[in-house]
């Protein structure tokens, strides 16, 4: 098994993902036991191709994200699963019923869980905000006052024509985001006021 990412949801689960065998999910007792494990796969709704898991956290808890050539996927808890608590490891083997099903997870865009784009990279930053790479550009995801997410993708247009592939995304204090390119080093400021926008539309 060549192991790819780690990502825990709870302090007794171990989410490991795998380049080309699928997910694993270890369960642990309070004493750091292994008392469970389980194989997710295309039968769960992983989706085909490379995967690589990151995560993000809410309300304190760090939960997992499955980032795929189709998009983001999280697992969701399966209304069938059993508790795993005190089973032995051929009961585990025994129980085909999963803990989670893998769905699509749209909570930080539409567009990156309808299966549109690819998703390579995904960062949670120090402001309550996210940073995606779908292998042609960042976008950086930000909540509105209403709790919606906005997405802004137009500061990073050129990019990838300046440094390249993009292999790490690096937030740091003070609103400074580091992207790492194959060809170079970029920074990114969001304290600094930026307009995009024409004052008004020339006709030529």
């Amino acid at each position: 098994m060549n192991s790819n990412d780690t990502s825990k949801k709870h302090s007794s689960e171990l989410w490991i993902g795998t380049r080309y065998s699928g997910l694993y999910l270890m369960r642990f007792d309070n004493d750091s036991k292994l008392i469970a494990r389980e194989h997710y796969s295309s039968e769960e709704g992983l989706p085909e191709g490379v995967i690589h898991l990151s995560h993000y956290k809410e309300n304190g808890i760090e939960n997992p994200l499955i980032l795929s050539d189709s998009g983001l996927f999280e697992p969701v808890l399966s209304i069938n699963s059993k508790p795993s608590g005190g089973k032995n490891e051929k009961q585990n083997k025994e129980d085909e019923t999963k803990s989670y099903q893998l769905q699509s997870c749209t909570r930080f865009g539409k567009i990156f869980g309808d299966g549109s784009r690819q998703v390579f990279r995904f960062v949670q930053g120090f402001r309550e905000d996210f940073w995606i790479y779908d292998g042609a550009q960042p976008y950086h995801i930000t909540k509105n006052k209403t709790g919606e997410m906005q997405i802004d993708s137009l500061p990073f247009l050129p990019m990838r024509d300046k440094i390249g592939e993009i292999y790490a995304i690096f937030p740091a204090q003070g609103g400074i985001t580091w992207f790492g390119g194959m060809d170079g080093l970029l920074s990114y400021n969001i304290g600094i006021a930026k307009d995009y926008k024409p004052q008004y539309h020339a006709l030529v």
